[in-house]
């Protein structure tokens, strides 16, 4: 658009002007008039003049791109342009001093017997003063120039000033006003302080100041007092967020594939690092090597495979049909358009078919260039298809995420866990009341938890194990730790009993299970071949007593299968029974044997079909499924064996057509001797189809207490399904650990993995107790139990928070909102069963599970080995079927500086990133100034940002950006510095107004003599809302993305997987826009109607748009209509008994730093009073407006005030200045 522009103010001021244009038959000495003298510059300079007029008239046809070049004859180099036409002999296309022997010039101003050039049908046509320039500059010698953006930055000193030198801040002023100078312009003023902290504090973190630093600035008089504002919003961790916001517009940072099903990715990691980087101030060339090149530095860190993400946000599929080689061909192209945009400020996909028209690049640097990510592990098609066979990925659906992918801790999702919990306890505050903590039962519980954390700090109690058994052939051995060994081959079958006991009384929420690295197995968790494990869990509590009691031998003679619950459906395929024969072999007792059930569903479905022998679980087609009745309670099925024997092993198979194996999910099975006595009872996993149970050989006489769980986590898993992208909440009924399939770290199977079993009801193991853990496990390696009295404890965290430790230690009378919130939400969820909590606490409960335990899944970059590394081809035409194309292996433009590479070794991504941030490199650091200068003056230097090439525009302060950029290498690349200077120098500082001596002068303001007003991003301006009516949550820093609300509908066309919308409905929908769900192919309505990019193609701008929609945003969008209300509550609530006056100035001076004009007082104060009077006839309005506000706990004591006052803060919001930077 500046372009654009800029070309407009150019044609404006030349048809102002009377120019003759020479001609053939005038003399030598009269060639240019003197009206077009006094308008053409003295000197005509190729790179600022010419090399733009030939770029869009010439270079299409005469350029760098030979193929499409019929005439042979090429303009863009001076060897080439003075040389003899191909077509004719005789002719010189330019001869250096006389345009009128230079066919070039002759053929532009139609003297040539020669064709018109450009020709008539041409999209691009040179003016009179075009023509005059081209004389000029031929007449001047031709001299052709490096363009500037290839040339070796220029070590530039400062220009010196003859009338503003006292208005020189720092450097930046003295280009600048040397420029203002030689145009005889003065600069502007400087912005008042208010004016000035809202632009600084929009530019750095994106959020308005609150009053409080507004009132401090305006009364700071001292010398420093802007640059102490400067250094503190330069600490804000908000800087971060605003420096992120167009850094994910370059890499395409968005929440989903973007092609064909557009389906969920897990990267929000990566924005994390973008933002702690900022934060960090991690200087520019690290950056951009862990970016590019993170997993190929040695022993690369978390954070640095975090950041290779970078190259993993390009669009991909899943998609059947799809032919894997043309997508890796799109992956390659996507990713070297990225290198472009991001870091070399070039438009490289304009030579993906053919040499570019316009810039050196040529079609083989666009493939070598995208040879250095041949060695990344991709697939074309994220799946495995009959026609597409791609066993790396057999059985990857639509739900399932893209690998590679790495478990990382996130410090970012940790503390959304907190900020959850603490949004937990202040809901449950509000539902069950303070005075909760004067009841007897609260200080029994505190006093007990109290006691219990001093002694054990983290609040697990740690297992004392007295006894452990294995089935099988497992040997066991408990450590000095408490934890118990588990060594030797594993079968199958086997389940580890370990009994435990504690100091009585000890009450029970939770069970847990850490899985440890042992050396006895390798260092692996597990002792499977992979070394990795699964199991399942189960417990009861079992009285000493009975332990003591002698035990009898284990001889059933009913085996029954049994469901507790209500409405529950109990399908078998057949139960076997086995015990050994007079020959020791293992026989099928059950056959012989009489069934029975406790209810019938239909005829065909009864009992017996389970000892018939067929196995088939198909109820249709095997017609061999028992079926108990549709709306029966606590379902049975039993085998009478005709006698007592010996069994060896049990063996459930379960339905298996539909999604009817979770039927038997916690089933139990209960072996009866001849009096029907309980001999034992076992908790075995859900057949999936079947389940083997290994019958002891004696037991107890009496039975246990089996304990129910509510629900399991861990902390890593790999997890048996996924549902758009995301594994399931919780464990289910088998724990597999970690790694899932091409996961990193790969050896995830030699870390600590946690799980934690969660009771449906706290129990209490009393002093004859104790408490007897099952794993069913043939695999496992190293265990460690301990339990824990808090409820809702996280695996792998503390049982206790930080927060309710804390306020437990505090005496009564000192406790805060805060406090009382923690102490009686523990109480709550440690003392209530999981059935009877409150709905609040089941949907945190949901909420906090989805994190994960602060483990986020992370989208990285995994090089392939050497010998797997496909070779490289230039593609004629962007053609990915023709594979006859040149040789194209990683290497670097020929017109650019590059590295000396004196081996035979392929250059890697590393040796990439090296030269795209070294000193030579000329682009990196101009293209990154030129882009950081944007954000500041909301153009950059050079106003086309994504391209610094012919195409794009000459800078209006060349030289300044040359020192900008040299700066930024000198400091080591330090972003904040250079931010620094911008922000600190008086061109920055300088008054926003409108002057009227520069609207036919400089319109644009490319001169910079006064600073330029712009609308906030699209981001900004929901943050904007958000902060100034105090519903922002910016609580911490990072961490994954919410669901903004969301029009009902606006993904009814997404398919594979099919998908319903839920917007975020806790505090995190008031976060950051810039942690915004996004949706590449329905990106939400609000960040289009402000012109945020889709993110499906790398962005290094963004084009500005106005349209009424965003008007219409602004006053009807849910978020923005609960900004206004909430907004009316905060005056109301800061000023509870200001006048309508009163609160209209703290409106103003929240939203604009300012007070209002009488204008805009009366204007809304009319408004104020005939809304007032219609909500006092509609109630209804007046409560629907009203219940819009789903945060605020404070209610107005007058709601009719408070809704008139919320409109009058729609308005607010709605003014073109609320969501304009001055």
């Amino acid at each position: 658009m500046i372009h654009k522009a800029t070309t407009l103010c150019l044609a404006i001021v030349i048809s102002a002007c009377w120019l003759v244009v020479p001609s053939r038959s005038e003399e030598a000495g009269t060639l240019v008039s003197k009206s077009v003298e006094k308008t053409l510059p003295e000197t005509v300079s190729f790179n600022a003049h010419i090399r733009p007029l030939m770029s869009n008239t010439c270079f299409t046809c005469h350029g760098p791109d030979e193929e499409d070049n019929e005439s042979e004859f090429r303009i863009d180099s001076f060897a080439s342009a003075t040389s003899k036409l191909p077509s004719d002999d005789d002719l010189v296309g330019i001869v250096p001093g006389d345009p009128m022997a230079s066919e070039v010039y002759l053929r532009i101003i139609g003297e040539s017997d020669g064709e018109q050039m450009p020709p008539e049908e041409f999209r691009h046509h040179l003016t009179d003063y075009d023509k005059a320039l081209f004389h000029r500059w031929i007449q001047q010698g031709a001299k052709y120039e490096q363009h500037w953006s290839y040339a070796p930055i220029l070590q530039t000193g400062l220009p010196s000033l003859s009338k503003h030198a006292d208005k020189v801040a720092n450097e930046i002023d003295a280009f600048v006003l040397a420029k203002l100078e030689a145009n005889d312009i003065a600069p502007a003023p400087l912005a008042e302080k208010s004016t000035l902290l809202r632009r600084l504090s929009l530019d750095l973190t994106g959020l308005p100041p609150t009053v409080q630093e507004l009132k401090s600035f305006v009364a700071d008089t001292s010398d420093n007092a802007y640059e102490k504002q400067v250094e503190r919003l330069l600490e804000s961790p908000h800087y971060g967020e605003r420096m992120a916001s167009s850094w994910l517009d370059a890499v395409r940072f968005a929440d989903t594939v973007g092609f064909h099903g557009d389906q969920n990715l897990r990267n929000a990691p990566y924005r994390t690092y973008v933002i702690d980087s900022f934060n960090k101030n991690k200087p520019f060339d690290v950056f951009t090597r862990e970016q590019i090149a993170g997993d190929l530095l040695p022993d690369p860190t978390p954070e640095q495979l975090t950041a290779t993400g970078a190259l993993r946000l390009n669009m991909v599929t899943r998609e059947g049909g799809a032919q894997p080689g043309e997508y890796l061909a799109k992956y390659k192209a996507d990713r070297v358009r990225t290198l472009g945009t991001a870091w070399l400020g070039s438009t490289l996909a304009c030579c993906e078919c053919h040499n570019h028209k316009y810039d050196p690049f040529s079609i083989k640097d666009f493939y070598s260039f995208g040879a250095f990510f041949d060695d990344l592990r991709q697939w074309g098609v994220y799946s495995s298809y009959g026609y597409t066979p791609n066993p790396d990925l057999a059985g990857f659906n639509n739900n399932y995420p893209f690998p590679p992918e790495m478990r990382v801790e996130s410090p970012a999702s940790k503390a959304e866990i907190r900020y959850l919990q603490n949004e937990r306890s202040a809901k449950l505050l509000a539902e069950l009341g303070s005075q909760t903590i004067e009841s007897d039962e609260f200080r029994l519980w505190a006093k007990s938890l109290t006691q219990t954390l001093q002694q054990y700090p983290n609040g697990w109690i740690p297992a004392n194990v007295t006894d452990v058994t294995t089935a099988e052939k497992t040997n066991s051995k408990v450590l000095a730790d408490g934890s118990v060994l588990l060594t030797g081959k594993g079968d199958s079958d086997e389940t580890i009993r370990i009994v435990t006991e504690y100091q009585a009384p000890t009450t029970i929420n939770a069970i847990r299970l850490e899985v440890l690295p042992d050396d006895k197995n390798d260092g692996f968790i597990g002792r499977a071949d992979d070394g990795r494990f699964t199991l399942g869990l189960s417990a009861s509590i079992e009285s000493v007593k009975q332990a003591k009691a002698k035990k009898v031998a284990n001889r059933p003679r009913y085996v029954r299968v049994q469901l507790k619950g209500a409405k529950k459906i109990l399908s078998l395929a057949e139960l076997q029974v086995f015990v050994k024969d007079d020959n020791g072999s293992l026989k099928n007792t059950a056959l012989q044997g009489k069934a029975s059930q406790s209810t019938n569903y239909k005829s065909a479905a009864r009992a017996e079909l389970a000892i018939d022998g067929v196995t088939d679980g198909d109820y249709y087609k095997s017609k061999s499924v028992t079926h108990t009745s549709l709306d029966g309670s606590d379902p049975w099925w039993e085998v009478d064996l005709g006698s007592q024997q010996k069994i060896e092993k049990i063996v459930v198979w379960s339905r298996t057509d539909g999604n009817y194996l979770q039927r038997l999910k916690g089933f139990e099975l209960v072996l009866l001797d001849d009096n029907r006595k309980t001999l034992h009872v076992a908790h075995p996993a859900t057949p999936k189809p079947t389940t083997t149970v290994s019958v002891p050989d004696q037991v107890s006489p009496e039975s246990t207490s089996p304990l129910n769980f509510a629900w399991s986590e861990a902390d890593r898993r790999d997890p048996p399904s996924y549902s758009n992208g995301r594994p399931p909440l919780t464990l289910g009924d088998k724990w597999q650990s970690g790694p899932e399939r091409w996961q990193l770290p790969s050896d995830e199977n030699k870390m600590l993995h946690t799980a934690v079993y969660h009771l449906d009801q706290p129990v209490s193991i009393k002093a004859d107790e104790r408490l007897v853990v099952l794993i069913q496990s043939g695999d496992v390696g190293r265990v460690r139990l301990s339990v824990t009295p808090v409820g809702h404890a996280i695996a792998g965290w503390d049982a206790a928070s930080a927060q309710l430790s804390e306020s437990l230690r505090k005496p009564s009378n000192e406790l805060s909102q805060t406090d009382k919130a923690a102490l009686v939400g523990g109480f709550h969820l440690s003392t209530t069963s999981f059935a009877k909590q409150s709905a609040t606490a089941t949907a945190y409960r949901d909420r906090i599970l989805a994190l994960h335990s602060g483990m986020e899944m992370t989208l990285v970059s995994q090089p392939l080995p050497k010998d797997q590394i496909p070779v490289s081809r230039i593609l004629p035409r962007g053609n990915w079927l023709d594979t006859n194309g040149d040789l194209a292996p990683p290497s670097f433009p020929d017109f650019l500086p590059k590295p000396k590479h004196d081996t035979d070794e392929r250059l890697s991504r590393l040796d990439l990133a090296n030269w795209i941030v070294s000193r030579e490199n000329p682009l990196t650091s101009r293209h990154f100034v030129n882009r950081l200068w944007k954000q500041f003056f909301g153009a950059g230097l050079s106003g086309i940002l994504d391209d610094l090439g012919n195409q794009g525009e000459w800078p209006s302060h060349p030289l300044l950006l040359d020192w900008l950029a040299s700066e930024f290498v000198d400091s080591g690349w330090d972003v904040k510095h250079v931010v620094r200077k911008i922000v600190m120098s008086r061109t920055y500082r300088q008054a926003a107004a409108v002057r009227d001596d520069l609207r036919d002068l400089d319109p644009y303001n490319r001169m910079l003599a006064q600073q330029s007003a712009r609308r906030l991003p699209a981001e900004l301006v929901r943050d904007n809302a958000l902060a100034i009516s105090g519903l922002l949550q910016a609580d911490y820093i990072g961490g994954p993305s919410f669901q903004p609300y969301q029009p009902a509908g606006h993904y009814s066309n997404l398919q594979f997987p099919s998908r319903k919308y839920k917007n975020t409905s806790d505090g995190r929908q008031y976060r950051r826009g810039v942690y915004m769900h996004w949706q590449r192919t329905f990106l939400h309505p609000m960040l289009v109607n402000f012109d945020a990019p889709a993110r499906d193609e790398c962005s290094a701008d963004r084009t500005q748009s106005n349209s009424p929609q965003q008007a219409l945003t602004l006053l009807n969008d849910p978020q923005f209509v609960e900004a206004a209300v909430a907004m009316a509550n905060r005056l109301l609530r800061e000023n509870a008994d200001g006048e309508f006056d009163d609160l209209l100035d703290q409106a103003f001076l929240i939203a604009l730093s300012r007070s209002p004009s009488d204008v805009e007082r009366d204007a809304l104060s009319k408004l104020f009073q005939t809304q007032t009077e219609y909500f006092k006839n509609n109630s209804e309005d007046m409560n629907k407006t009203l219940a819009v506000d789903r945060k605020s706990a404070y209610r107005p004591a007058d709601p009719i005030q408070h809704a008139a006052l919320a409109q009058v803060c729609r308005v607010i919001l709605n003014l073109h200045e609320t969501i304009t930077r001055y």
